[in-house]
């Protein structure tokens, strides 16, 4: 499956007797599947995710709660807080991720980037992420401390690899965000930017977190991040009780087994929906490429193929090149997709076309 980007195999030729004047010709399958922006939400599945920020000491709990009922969250943890006083150590974000938990990244210090150099916000999510990384753990998602973010951050995470960068807002939630969206969809509008109902306050109510879901469940479904801090009886602005939490895991479990949702990790919901990223176009058209190489390796590109039509079944694509190059000693040879989509390729075959 290929995302934006190219799929690539590599061949290098033996020429023999046969001289230089070799002509390459590929046989391949694929099948293209290229999502269209709808223009208005249609019936579709809930996914809710459990996210808890900051590595919080209690969140060691609350992943085994979350996992009594056979459900799986995400911790967005600061590795520059392992271990100190009220907070998680690396040991039990490990034994988190064993127990089929996800961990994402959260900033070394939970800084607000906006307010930080270019190569502070570098080192705070790469540096972050490297440290998560050293522990074996898998990290591809982020969550933007208080839910700060710009243009500039958002570009810092691409750079560090993540895969999506959460927000906090842009949904409907009680007393603000009229007229925001009931849910995020899949995929995101913007995938460094995911957007959630406002952040769990310890004046949330049981009915408050059902809401939430219920609403995306009446307007045609879509992703709901449900963001939690602390869990417990009031000792912080953002907590969640932990009669609550357990009240709203029994009432999502009802849910689920009913078929009305599904509970996934970020990465998860993420996976169910694709492609990543913008919203996609209708009309992206996958084509053969070929980048030539000499003894030393791959080199430049060499030569592409006519766009192939985009097809939500398998299509065959043939295409015969120009003789290749004397000096040529390596072809790499795959599809490239320009824009947003999805691509399957199946048999991938290159023929030696010489009469």
């Amino acid at each position: 499956m290929l995302e934006a980007g190219m799929h690539e195999s590599s061949w290098r030729l033996s020429r023999g007797a046969r001289g230089p004047r070799v002509a390459s010709a590929l046989a391949l399958a694929l099948w293209a599947w290229l999502i269209a922006a709808p223009a208005a939400r249609a019936a579709g599945p809930t996914i809710v995710s459990l996210e808890f920020d900051d590595g919080l000491a209690e969140h060691d709990a609350a992943g085994a709660l979350v996992a009594s009922y056979g459900m799986s969250a995400t911790f967005f943890v600061n590795s520059g807080r392992l271990g100190a006083s009220g907070y998680l150590t690396s040991s039990q974000v490990q034994g988190l991720e064993d127990d089929g938990h996800e961990i994402g990244g959260h900033t070394i210090d939970h800084v607000h980037l906006p307010a930080k150099s270019h190569a502070e916000q570098v080192r705070q999510v790469c540096d972050d992420r490297a440290a998560l990384l050293d522990y074996d753990l898998v990290v591809d998602n982020f969550a933007y401390p208080f839910g700060d973010l710009d243009a500039a951050s958002q570009q810092v995470l691409a750079d560090c690899g993540y895969k999506s960068g959460r927000d906090v807002g842009g949904i409907v939630t009680p007393g603000s965000c009229s007229g925001c969206p009931y849910a995020e969809s899949l995929p995101p509008k913007d995938r460094y930017a995911t957007r959630t109902p406002g952040s769990i306050r310890k004046t949330t109510t049981l009915s408050n977190l059902k809401g939430y879901v219920t609403q995306a469940q009446g307007h045609g479904g879509g992703w709901v991040q449900i963001v939690m801090h602390h869990v417990c009886n009031g000792c912080d602005e953002y907590s969640v009780s932990q009669s609550i939490l357990t009240a709203f895991l029994a009432w999502l479990d009802e849910e689920r087994a009913s078929g009305r949702l599904t509970v996934k990790t970020v990465r998860a919901a993420l996976a169910a929906s694709s492609p990543f990223g913008p919203e996609p176009s209708q009309n992206v058209s996958p084509r053969l490429v070929i980048y030539t190489g000499d003894r030393g390796g791959a080199g430049p590109w060499w030569a592409q193929g006519q766009d192939l039509a985009a097809s939500a079944g398998w299509q065959q694509a043939r295409w015969t090149a120009a003789p290749v190059p004397a000096e040529v000693a390596l072809l790499s040879v795959g599809l490239e997709l320009p824009g947003p989509g999805t691509l399957i390729l199946d048999d991938l075959l290159r023929i030696d076309a010489t009469p």
